[in-house]
This record gives C-alpha cells, sequence and structure tokens, in this order.
C-alpha cells in the first residue's frame, strides 16, 4: 500500500482542522533507534454506518507517519456514505471489502485473517489514533524483551479523562472484573483502543469468539492471559479517543455488558482446577481490597 502523506490524501472536509484533518505525524527515520527494521503493523478496522466518524479513523491510521503499515477495513455492508469514504482512501489501503456479515466479531475476524503483519490491533470506526501512536508501539514490542502485548492511555469520550492499566491488572483481577464492579472495586479491562498485540500472541489465542456481541474483548483479553500467560505491558502515552455516543456498543448500558460478562466468566472459570479458584478468588479480594485501602491511607494523609 501507499504512504501516506497529508499532501497526497483527500482533502478534509471544510471546517475540519487539527489532528487528523490538517496535521500528521512526522514520518520516522528509515531504521529503528536500534537499528532493527521497522515492524509491519496491522490495523483492522470494522465498520458499519459510521459515515459521520469514519473519516477521522482512517486518516488517525494512516496519518501516524509509519513506514510499514496494513490498514485492513472491513465494512459490514453500510448503507450511510461509509463506502464512499473507504473509495477515496482506498489507494492507502491494504484491502477493503463491503459486504454482510455476521456482526462486528466476524468482521474484525475477517480483517485478522487478512492480516500479515508483526503488530496487529484493530481500532473501531467511531474511534482514533494519537500522532505518534505507531512508532511507539513498534519500539515497545519486541519479543526478544518477552515484551508482547502493550497498551496506553485512551481518552473516554464520556467522563472527558484518561483511561490506562489498573495499577491491580492481573489475570485474575481481570477475571473478575465483573464482580468487581458491581462491589465497588477497581475494574481492570485494558482498554481495547490503545492495545497492540505481537503476531505470536494471535498464532496462539486465535481468533475473537464470533458469539459475542459486546464482550469479544473481555473475552480475549482473558484468554491471552489465561492460556497464552502474556503480560500486558502498559505505556504511559496518550494512544486513542474511544468515542461513547448514543449509536455505539458501549452506549447500550452497564446491563447488557454485565450479562455477557457473567457468561465470559463462567465460560473460563469452570476450565480452571479446583486449587486455582481458590487462589484466584483470594488473589482477587485480597489485591483490591489492599488496593483501596492504600488509596484512602493516602487520601487521608495528603489532607
Amino acid at each position: 500500500m501507499l504512504t501516506a502523506k497529508l499532501a497526497v490524501l483527500p482533502a478534509p472536509p471544510e471546517n475540519n482542522q487539527g489532528w487528523p484533518w490538517t496535521e500528521e505525524t512526522p514520518p520516522v527515520e528509515n531504521k529503528m533507534p536500534d537499528g532493527r527494521d521497522w515492524p509491519k503493523i496491522t490495523i483492522v478496522t470494522p465498520s458499519y454506518n459510521q459515515g459521520e466518524y469514519l473519516e477521522e479513523t482512517i486518516r488517525s491510521v494512516l496519518l501516524q507517519g509509519y513506514p510499514n503499515l496494513e490498514y485492513i477495513i472491513i465494512d459490514g455492508g453500510s448503507t450511510d456514505n461509509s463506502v464512499e469514504i473507504i473509495k477515496k482512501y482506498s489507494p492507502w489501503l491494504a484491502y477493503w471489502v463491503s459486504e454482510k456479515d455476521g456482526g462486528q466479531s466476524n468482521g474484525i475476524n475477517k480483517g485478522f485473517q487478512k492480516a500479515t503483519g508483526d503488530i496487529i490491533a484493530w481500532l473501531n470506526s467511531d474511534d482514533y489514533y494519537f500522532q505518534g501512536v505507531l512508532s511507539r508501539v513498534a519500539q515497545e514490542i519486541n519479543p526478544q524483551k518477552k515484551r508482547f502485548v502493550v497498551t496506553g492511555k485512551v481518552f473516554l469520550s464520556n467522563i472527558n479523562t484518561f483511561h490506562g492499566l489498573s495499577p491491580v491488572f492481573s489475570r485474575y483481577n481481570l477475571l473478575f472484573h465483573q464482580q468487581s464492579g458491581m462491589k465497588g472495586l477497581p475494574t481492570v479491562m485494558p482498554p481495547q483502543q490503545g492495545t497492540f498485540w505481537h503476531k505470536e500472541v494471535f498464532t496462539k489465542t486465535g481468533l475473537l469468539d464470533e458469539e459475542l456481541n459486546l464482550s469479544m474483548d473481555y473475552d480475549y483479553w482473558l484468554r491471552v492471559m489465561l492460556y497464552g500467560h502474556y503480560k500486558f505491558h502498559f505505556i504511559p502515552q496518550e494512544f486513542a479517543y474511544f468515542r461513547l455516543h448514543s449509536d455505539c456498543k458501549s452506549g447500550q448500558g452497564w446491563g447488557s455488558f454485565a450479562k455477557e460478562n457473567m457468561a465470559v466468566f463462567n465460560k473460563h472459570w469452570q476450565n480452571l482446577p479446583s486449587w486455582e479458584k481458590v487462589y484466584a478468588k483470594f488473589y482477587w479480594l485480597s489485591s483490591s481490597y489492599l488496593f483501596m485501602f492504600a488509596l484512602k491511607c493516602k487520601n487521608l494523609l495528603s489532607k
């Protein structure tokens, strides 16, 4: 695919200014700082009737100034202007298609099956990356150093703040993510929009569960950690913008997620041996309450 630059991309819609409309990430050097070639990064964007936001998503990927990018868009047969937008940027896409699919997870999996990158991620069609993300990810993921999964800060539009990886993040705290929310304990879900992983992780973990409509990322992260035994490495950099709006899945309410989250929990819980169930529950509760206690002490001392 062609390397995208601001000067050659289609002009942005009138009155759209700043990133990623009239600004671009400066191109990186020919080699990484350690002398290695830049790894190929594959980004998959599933799309369905998100023409209002899609162009911003596309430009935020293409204008990363990254020299070894594979960008794939899988559209589910949109009836708005999405296909028109995709066609406009098709010279800079490795692959795109617009056809009816089996839902978001199925669309993402179609893209994953086309992916040939060393590093993989998906970015939904109403979210976008901040500048300089891909080059940072390329330098942070390093199999020789056992760094296979990285995640950064994601801006949550509904509460106007950044969200990163919780201080109490672990595979067991992730397993009890739903129960933590119900008990008022820290929740630990890695932000999907800011998470990238090495192709080895994909090879071992496989595709998304297409039976899931809302909690496919929760299920995937659990499989990565419980069965692949990979760790998530947090990078304190602003990676992505998570747009919460009335039409997005995340706007469906906690109840919808809770039901599917519990189904995911039960699926993985029953696969654990009895000893690990005891240890997992103890670890989750002790680490969560210790963190809450430490936080209260810190707040008292700061007064």
